[in-house]
């Protein structure tokens, strides 16, 4: 199931460079975000 999802996830990225910049910058905007929080 985990491997299946794996697989989908990496199709996605290298079918969309767009999706991967969007997701990149989202963790980059959590992490800030928790950080800014815990802080």
């Amino acid at each position: 199931m985990n491997d299946t999802a794996d697989l989908l996830a990496t199709f996605v990225i290298k079918k969309s460079p767009a999706v991967k910049q969007a997701f990149f910058d989202d963790c980059i905007f959590i992490f800030l975000f928790v950080s800014n929080v815990s802080i």
